[in-house]
């Protein structure tokens, strides 16, 4: 592999790590200082200071968990490229199974003091299915092409392991 990528994906954990540990540390010195409140002031925590508190662990927790899911699915693609041996595509016929239309839209994010706006982009999203294989597509001229129910020409991409083992099958358009 390149050293330059390998470097940089080495930066990149490393950077993770570094924001994993700060903020965990962040949070329990915040807790440290509601005791030491208690502690001095014998008033007991606030509401507000309770909520506070309860709040970080739940953000805490869901870095924690999205961290978690991040590194299982990238460890199931390494997983995948390493143990796939041959890739073979096939012309076939899918099904539309859906189509859902989202149009472009701004939310606004407050961060206390400033409100900034978020734009989000039309979606037109296309659902196919052959056989036990579907996939989804966000394009713009298949939504208007094709209605629910109508055949579309795919390439079923099959990858395969060892004594031609399929490991994992993805519809693509053709080009």
């Amino acid at each position: 592999m390149n050293t330059n990528f390998m470097a940089k994906v080495a930066d990149f954990f490393r950077l993770l790590f570094k924001a994993f540990i700060e903020m965990h540390t962040m949070m329990f010195d915040l807790l440290d200082n509601f005791a030491w409140s208690y502690g001095h002031f014998g008033l007991g925590y606030a509401i507000g200071e309770k909520i506070l508190a309860v709040f970080g662990l739940i953000c805490i927790l869901v870095f924690d968990l999205l961290m978690l899911y991040g590194l299982y699915a990238l460890i199931r693609r390494i997983s995948i490229i390493i143990r796939t041996k041959d890739v073979k595509c096939y012309s076939v016929l899918g099904t539309v199974t859906d189509k859902k239309y989202v149009a472009a839209h701004t939310t606004y994010m407050s961060t206390g003091k400033v409100t900034i706006p978020v734009v989000h982009s039309s979606n037109y999203k296309v659902y196919v299915q052959y056989g036990e294989v579907s996939g989804e597509f966000n394009n713009k001229d298949l939504f208007n092409q094709y209605s629910k129910g109508d055949a579309i020409s795919l390439i079923l991409v099959k990858k395969l392991g060892k004594n031609d083992k399929v490991i994992e099958q993805t519809l693509e358009l053709p080009e």
